[in-house]
């Protein structure tokens, strides 16, 4: 039971870390959604704040005011996800919780436990990021000069001017994020890969009116040309109001990027466990004991298990492993053991080098050597020709490693050898689990069938067809990481409403502007699709700095953080059919959310905006 606690201990911690880096990204796009709504809400006052600054009110009072309704956002919004987090926690707990338990505790029943000290840490988490996101838009409130707050392109202008600036910031970030992929972990945990994952995060916001700002200006004549004159207005647009279409860019991108990056990741460890599971689980039938659904230790089948077994008829060979866990420096790991000539015939280890695996393991099972599985390679640094110590009954046993292969089953690391040797090292007898080759004129299920009537009333055994087998490990794979989509939807769903957000407080704040072109002939229709094709715009802009950062976070996902969390090699695997898939329904999504600021700038009464002009 310690043994198997101290397993699930590591899965929950390794669970937390990936989850909450996550977290934290939906999060930073919340911050770009407060930090937007807040310096529109400045912007859109500017004339409400002079008046006020000339009538004596200090900046102090002014900074303030809108900090405090930072903070009040991150009340209402905190208290709100705090219900809303709870109900997404309880049916991320059906889909996920059984993972561990499933896995490793039969017996245990996860249950939603509500800890007042995660409440409060969550609470104040989004209480001061929604303050520190006020901080910038309340400075800029607190300085606004009475006489220039009717000057809308004044605030502009000093925009524009800091975007070169911003965009060396950004590359200089995204050198940083470069670089920080190369030291190991701390403390087994990858924090300089999430820490490359948040500086690419924050490279990539910082590049954003860069982008907003050389697109404009490149695609001004074929826009037009294309498109007419209302694409030139939508581009004019987007450069006149640099400090709200660039936050909402930014926004975009990294709920885009959070998703490229995960499902990424994701995708890429899918197929490399398909290729691994076809390579590994070629066995007919697999036996394990029927008292739990452990993969390794809940129980142990007697010798005779496996006497009887080979009796039955239809039955090839019989493959026994058995484990027992050990450690290394106070750092747990895993002995195994197997019949080295039935694999080594079937080849069904495969190493990670690309060696043979038939003449490493004639080479192991004749020299008395072990294999060791890739996660305990890299998290003892060992390697091909390298000794192990085992503790063997008779005192220390000192192997010599004869390859290293791939192994996805656990992250604890395994030392595998053959039965024969495993046996008089340890004196243990029996087997975890089975597994069964029948003849080829058998089938699966007749193969089944032979094999629990053969120990019907003597041995309650659990077996699994080699399909049932691999569709339940992809299955748990699957519900594994169910728990990150919702993270992605939440994330893009948000940002898409902040580009719903921007476009809405700008056809407000251009009521003057859109007057005046209806005056001068703009049709009603004319108007409404410059603010469709802004909001393409954005939406265009925001998926491609979105790929371009999820395309690296993925990368650091799959080669930094997951190296270094477990010592897996995944390969990469881009699920192009499911971003496209993704990507357009974004960018449709932000076009349905351009439609009701589009019918707003479309409903403009000319007169009446001319009229308080």
């Amino acid at each position: 039971p310690e043994r198997r606690t101290a397993t699930v201990d590591r899965m929950v911690r390794s669970f937390r870390v990936n989850l909450t880096a996550l977290g934290l990204i939906a999060l930073l796009v919340g911050t770009y959604f407060v930090y937007s709504t807040l310096s529109i809400s400045v912007l859109r006052r500017r004339s409400d704040i002079g008046t006020v600054r000339a009538l004596g009110a200090s900046s102090r009072s002014v900074f303030l005011v809108f900090l405090a309704e930072g903070a009040a956002l991150g009340v209402l919004g905190s208290s709100l996800g705090l219900v809303l987090g709870a109900g997404m926690a309880k049916a991320a707990l059906a889909a996920v919780g059984g993972t561990a338990t499933d896995f490793y505790l039969t017996q245990a029943a996860p249950s939603l436990a509500l800890e007042p000290r995660a409440l409060a840490i969550a609470f104040l988490a989004g209480l001061v990021t929604s303050i520190l996101s006020a901080l910038a838009p309340a400075l800029e409130a607190a300085h606004v000069d009475p006489a220039s707050t009717f000057r809308h392109g004044s605030v502009e202008a000093s925009r524009r001017r800091a975007v070169k600036p911003l965009a060396i910031a950004g590359a200089f970030l995204l050198l940083l994020a470069a670089l920080a992929t190369r030291p190991g972990p701390v403390g087994g945990l990858p924090l300089f890969g999430f820490a490359a994952v948040f500086l690419v995060v924050a490279g990539v916001s910082l590049l954003a009116p860069f982008a907003v700002t050389t697109v404009a200006r490149h695609a001004d004549r074929l826009a037009v040309r294309l498109l007419g004159v209302e694409a030139r207005i939508a581009r004019a647009n987007l450069t006149g109001s640099l400090s709200r279409t660039a936050v909402a860019v930014a926004a975009l991108s990294m709920g885009i990027s959070m998703m490229v990056a995960v499902a990424v990741m994701v995708g890429s460890f899918r197929a490399t466990v398909v290729d691994w599971v076809s390579q590994t689980l070629k066995a007919d039938l697999f036996v394990a004991p029927e008292g739990g659904r452990s993969q390794r230790a809940l129980g142990r089948l007697p010798e005779e298990v496996i006497t009887l077994l080979e009796r039955v008829p239809g039955v090839a060979s019989v493959d026994p492993f058995l484990s027992f866990e050990a450690t290394r420096d106070g750092v747990p790991f895993t002995v195994g053991s197997g019949r080295f000539a039935l694999v080594a015939a079937h080849g069904d280890l495969p190493m990670a080098d690309g060696s043979d695996t038939r003449e490493v393991l004639a080479r192991a099972l004749s020299r008395g050597e072990a294999v060791v599985s890739e996660p305990y390679a890299v998290k003892f640094g060992v390697r091909t020709g390298d000794l192990v110590t085992l503790p063997a009954v008779d005192g220390p046993a000192i192997l010599r490693v004869a390859g290293v292969y791939r192994d996805y089953s656990n992250d604890r690391g395994t030392v595998t050898i053959d039965r024969t040797l495993f046996r008089r090292l340890f004196r243990l007898d029996g087997a975890v689990s089975l597994a069964l080759r029948l003849d080829p004129a058998v089938s699966p299920q007749e193969g089944r069938s032979r094999v629990l009537s053969a120990t019907r009333d003597r041995f309650a055994l659990r077996v699994q067809t080699n399909a049932s087998l691999r569709d339940a490990a992809l299955a748990l794979f699957d519900r594994t990481f169910a728990v990150t989509y919702a993270l992605e939807a939440v994330a893009i769903a948000v940002a898409v409403l902040g580009v719903f957000s921007t476009l809405l407080a700008l056809v407000l704040e251009r009521r003057r502007e859109i007057g005046l072109l209806r005056v001068l002939g703009a049709s009603a229709a004319r108007v409404s699709r410059a603010v469709r094709y802004e909001a393409a715009a954005l939406s265009a802009l925001g998926i491609a700095l979105g790929v371009f950062a999820g395309a690296a976070m993925g990368w650091i996902l799959i080669h930094v953080v997951n190296k270094q969390s477990f010592g897996w090699t995944i390969r990469t695997d881009v699920p192009w059919a499911f971003l496209a898939g993704a990507l357009a329904l974004v960018a449709l999504a932000t076009l349905a959310a351009a439609g009701r600021p589009a019918r707003l700038a479309a409903a403009t009464d000319a007169a009446a905006v001319l009229k308080e002009e």
